[in-house]
């Protein structure tokens, strides 16, 4: 069996109320030890908490306070002491553990960014299932604030089923999603419009029978009322003799050559888009590409021109970096031994901005040979597409009414054929007015010949066929996709009743294991070992949807039984539920590191629990190392009596020193600290005065002497004298020390 992780020591400095180092022993050898701290209000007690919160915290900060300060919450900042740079002190603490005679410990810095997680860190939660960290304000948040979902997610988290909640909730939302879009009519009532539109509000609904009727009735039949649709598909006889007689009819009235010549010349032309910057066109591109050719040229010979010299690069690079070299003397040229204020340049910064100029002038000619390059291959490719979109012109002009009315076609061809870079551009102004009067002609032909037509045409006919084709696919895949849909969620709906199934199972298990401990605990803190009500967790049955919650109960009485708890208990029963359930679930599921940190826990409880609560530590969590604060002096004297001695250690803090941080009964200054403060020539009568009563005191208990009693607003303080004369007239005095 693996040893359990156990904590040695905690060190704390610069951090929260603790300004200079303090360190907090957990151990005795090889045995572990427990702490008990008192504390009024303010003196820094749960600034202790804070650091486990913070050393254990992936965000490396505390959950009241979050990253950064922004509206209620203060921010990593406030983790640091007020006084810490100012005294040269790195914030930060550490933390030594052991498991079995493994050693291992981190120091975790407080820094503004968040330091990570430390490795030691790390190790003691991969062997938690639950936070250890019980704060007494926070428990009954667990009863009376968490919703039955936030409770369920934080018990399965103790359980270590975390990976099975995002199971759950991803297939909750899977669901959820495939069920939305399987019983979604969006996209199909968006499709009935589009028919409404086509049939122009006769048909809401899509019917094959229907669709042919009306298409047959009222697009067909005033062409041919012979000519029929019998289903709406591309295979139908009617729909392929429909389109064979499109394409006559195109052919007929001449509609189909128009077309096509008008398309040639729009690649020709330019024909540019409101938002389109790029010629369109084909002439207009190449004479755009020579234009840029012409430029690339011009640079590329200007920048040759200046880099000539380009066979000393390497040599006015490597010289470049020598005179850039600050750290080496050079008064003399290291070729020729030239004094350099004889050289032309006149100075050793001159001949290196000279350097510079040369060498940018070779990156200059780099980038214009490259820019050359690129303007060569796109001319060439403009003028080809040119070249060919000018010979489609004259294929579709062939035995056309307008073969004769672009004289200047051929002529531009012939002299773009013999075109080459360096020489003026064939002049294609008269080209393109032949053009443009051309595609206007044609323009008007073809809308006379629509107008005349009118919109009972073969071509407007097959428009309409295939708007009801494409309908119907449309719709057939909507339908196709919506019983997929269906399925799918019928099989999801399936397999999560199966996975809550054996979660529940496996949960109730576990919450079975948890039962008997939790009213074990309960009814000890509250000291009624039969009365106290029954507690318990309920799961929602396998039928419910919803399987991601769990209800808090209670059994409080025959006719009240399965109550919420917050309407039935006490202040200090409502408190008593959250910490045996907290304490059930640690004891439980924390073995492999068995710590508990308890800040502050006796809220609302009477001297009675709080003796209860003593006793209950000392009976059930003797294999626990614990850190308790308390603000409650009578609980702390109960600690003390009932705890085991061997095992638990007591500190009180008896002030919060500005320049030091809280301060326990039993601090001692140390001789070091007095020394370094005179070797510093600092006054040090203060720190001096504080050893001699802390001497004395010691030395009185030692002695046993006996000191009078002191008023009640200084119980535990006497000065330097009283405290010499109960050593030297111990008689004298009437209380032992």
């Amino acid at each position: 069996m693996t040893s359990p992780i156990t904590i040695e020591s905690v060190g704390l400095e610069g951090f929260k109320a603790y300004l200079q180092h303090q360190s907090f022993p957990f151990s005795r050898g090889t045995t572990p030890l427990s702490l008990a701290v008192f504390a009024p209000n303010a003196k820094g007690k749960s600034s202790l908490v804070d650091a486990f919160e913070f050393y254990f915290c992936e965000d490396a900060t505390l959950s009241r306070l979050g990253i950064r300060a922004v509206d209620r919450r203060a921010g990593r900042s406030a983790l640091e002491h007020v006084d810490a740079k100012a005294n040269d002190i790195t914030p930060g603490v550490r933390i030594s553990l052991r498991q079995g005679t493994d050693r291992f410990e981190d120091r975790r810095p407080v820094v503004p960014q968040g330091a990570p997680l430390t490795d030691a860190g790390r190790r003691v939660l991969e062997h938690t299932v639950l936070p250890f960290i019980i704060r007494g304000h926070e428990l009954r948040g667990f009863v009376e604030d968490q919703t039955s979902e936030q409770r369920y997610e934080e018990i399965v988290g103790w359980f270590g089923l975390a990976p099975l909640l995002e199971i759950q909730k991803n297939l909750r939302a899977l669901r959820r999603q495939v069920k939305n879009q399987s019983e979604s009519t969006a996209q199909r009532d968006e499709r009935l419009r589009d028919l409404s539109r086509i049939t122009s509000g006769n048909l809401t609904r899509w019917d094959d029978t229907a669709v042919c009727h009306w298409f047959n009735d009222e697009v067909l039949a005033k062409l041919d009322k012979e000519l029929r649709l019998q289903s709406p598909s591309k295979t139908d006889r009617g729909y392929q003799e429909l389109t064979a007689r499109k394409q006559a009819e195109d052919e007929r009235v001449g509609l189909s050559s128009l077309k096509q010549l008008l398309g040639h010349i729009k690649t020709v032309l330019q024909f540019r888009k409101e938002d389109d910057q790029k010629p369109s066109g084909t002439i207009p591109a190449f004479e755009n590409a020579v234009i840029i050719y012409n430029e690339a040229k011009q640079k590329e010979e200007q920048e040759r021109a200046k880099a000539a010299e380009a066979v000393f690069k390497e040599t006015w690079e490597k010289a470049k970096a020598l005179f850039e070299n600050d750290d080496l003397t050079l008064d003399s040229c290291p070729v020729c031994d030239t004094n350099l204020l004889q050289t032309p340049h006149g100075s050793r910064e001159a001949v290196r901005t000279e350097l510079s100029t040369k060498l940018e002038n070779l990156s200059d000619y780099q980038q214009a040979e490259l820019a050359l390059k690129t303007a060569e291959q796109t001319l060439t490719s403009t003028k080809n597409a040119l070249t060919t979109s000018l010979g489609n012109i004259k294929t579709a002009l062939t035995d056309t009414p307008y073969a004769n009315r672009t004289t200047s076609l051929s002529q531009y061809e012939e002299a773009l054929l013999q075109w080459e870079p360096g020489y003026a551009l064939p002049d294609g102004a008269n080209l393109v007015s032949e053009l443009h009067s051309l595609y206007n002609q044609v323009s008007a032909e073809k809308k006379e010949i629509e107008d005349h037509q009118g919109d009972n045409t073969y071509t407007n006919a097959l428009s309409v066929a295939n708007q009801l084709i494409d309908l119907k696919h449309d719709l057939a895949r909507i339908n196709r996709i919506r019983a997929e849909l269906v399925k799918l969620n019928e099989e999801l709906n399936d397999q999560a009743q199966a996975i809550n199934k054996a979660i529940v199972n496996h949960t109730q298990n576990l919450i079975g294991r948890l039962k008997d401990n939790v009213n074990q605990l309960y009814k000890e803190i509250l000291g009624q070992d039969d009365n106290a009500p029954p507690i318990y967790l309920s799961l929602p049955g396998e039928d419910e949807t919803n399987q991601q919650r769990v209800q808090l109960l209670i059994d409080f009485a025959e006719n009240r039984k399965g109550v919420i708890p917050s309407g039935y208990l006490s202040d200090s029963q409502l408190h008593s539920l959250p910490l045996a359930l907290r304490l059930a679930a640690i004891r439980l599921f924390n073995m492999a590191a068995p710590l508990i940190v308890l800040d502050d826990v006796v809220t609302s409880y009477d001297a009675d629990n709080r003796a209860n609560i003593a006793q209950m530590l000392a009976k059930h969590f003797t294999d626990h190392q614990i850190l308790l604060v308390t603000h409650d002096e009578r609980f702390f004297q109960l600690l003390q009596d009932r705890l085991p001695q061997q095992t638990w250690r007591y500190r009180r803090v008896t002030e919060l020193a500005p320049d030091f941080g809280p301060r326990f009964h039993d601090h001692r200054t140390p001789d070091k600290e007095i020394e370094e403060k005179l070797d510093r020539g600092e006054r040090a009568a203060n720190l001096i005065r504080q050893a001699e009563e802390e001497w004395l005191e010691d030395t009185c208990r030692d002695f046993r002497v006996k000191v009078t009693i002191r008023p009640l607003n200084k119980p535990y303080e006497y000065d330097r004298s009283e405290l010499a004369k109960a050593l030297v007239y111990p008689v004298k005095q009437s209380v032992t020390y």
